[in-house]
């Protein structure tokens, strides 16, 4: 996986951005899935700079795959070169612009890939492929090549992995600041718990007699109720948005440390460092800086778009 030199690299104007489709390769839109979400609003946020992005529907079966792609050339949109009508069943969410792709654009296009997906299935001109997580954390066998552009969504993700820029940092989010909202309910008690990918990492025990609220298998809306109610977010995941959302609500989010990881090594690689607790020694300290926690939200939510520009301005340097 090789990047180039990006050092003489300026702030770009949208005019200066690169030009040729960029096609995210993407599961149907879940609310309760951090990938699925960011995937999604990639291709928004590089529309909203007036770069032609495009969605391709990640769907297991091949099978399935062929059958959708026939049925596109049959109603004759790939030869018209415009974009497909929705796949039955593939989701996006009302409020992200996202189109789906037609086949013409793939000759020319720049694919990206999360980690869990090997190789080029939909044999794009160009690959970069985006870690959503370490490789290898969902699939054991995933296949990559030396010639994509790498980029990472955590400094986490990319530690022991030689000759990616490191400055390659490509993060967008979507804060639902219209659910997970402090509403200021008296009588906060207990806590609750979310334990999600910290399954895969040996953290899946639950103490016994524990009297959390457990929040895996809720809604956002349902979470969002738990968060406003108790004072204490356990949680099982190290890298999860789910510790801010608990935040936005007044909930103190503590992580629970990891063997062999400390919490200054944490702390280096998550996004946003206060308010949020590694382990019950820093609980009161996350508590005091929760409202500087807001604060770091809302400047890191203004820096993505740049985050983005420069993401599309790598592109031309490295595909042109």
């Amino acid at each position: 996986m090789q990047t180039r030199p990006t050092d003489d690299l300026k702030k770009p104007h949208e005019s200066e951005l690169f030009d040729r489709p960029i096609i995210v390769h993407l599961p149907a839109f879940d609310e309760n899935s951090g990938g699925s979400i960011v995937l999604h609003m990639l291709v928004h946020r590089l529309r909203s700079l007036g770069l032609n992005a495009y969605g391709s529907p990640w769907i297991g079966k091949v099978k399935l795959q062929r059958r959708i792609e026939k049925r596109i050339v049959q109603l004759g949109l790939a030869m018209l070169g415009k974009p497909p009508k929705p796949v039955p069943g593939f989701l996006t969410h009302p409020s992200m612009d996202v189109p789906l792709a037609s086949r013409p654009m793939f000759r020319s296009a720049i694919a990206v890939y999360p980690e869990v997906i090997s190789g080029n299935p939909l044999k794009a001109a160009g690959v970069v492929r985006w870690l959503l997580n370490k490789p290898q954390f969902f699939r054991e066998k995933v296949r990559f090549d030396e010639k994509e552009l790498t980029f990472f969504y955590q400094q986490a993700f990319v530690e022991g992995i030689a000759d990616i820029d490191p400055d390659n940092l490509l993060r967008v989010r979507w804060l639902r600041h219209d659910i997970y909202q402090n509403l200021g309910l008296a009588g906060r008690t207990g806590s609750c718990r979310l334990i999600r990918k910290g399954a895969r990492t040996g953290l899946a025990e639950i103490p016994p007699d524990d009297q959390s609220i457990l929040l895996d298998g809720m809604g956002h809306t349902q979470m969002a109720e738990v968060f406003n109610r108790t004072e204490v977010l356990f949680c099982h995941d190290p890298y999860t948005m789910y510790a801010y959302y608990a935040a936005l609500c007044g909930c103190i989010p503590v992580v629970l440390p990891q063997p062999g990881l400390t919490a200054e090594s944490w702390r280096a690689t998550f996004e946003l460092k206060r308010g949020v607790a590694y382990g019950m020694d820093e609980l009161d300290w996350a508590r005091a800086t929760r409202e500087e926690l807001l604060q770091d939200m809302a400047v890191a939510d203004a820096a993505e778009t740049e985050n983005v520009r420069q993401f599309a301005l790598k592109l031309k340097h490295h595909f042109t």
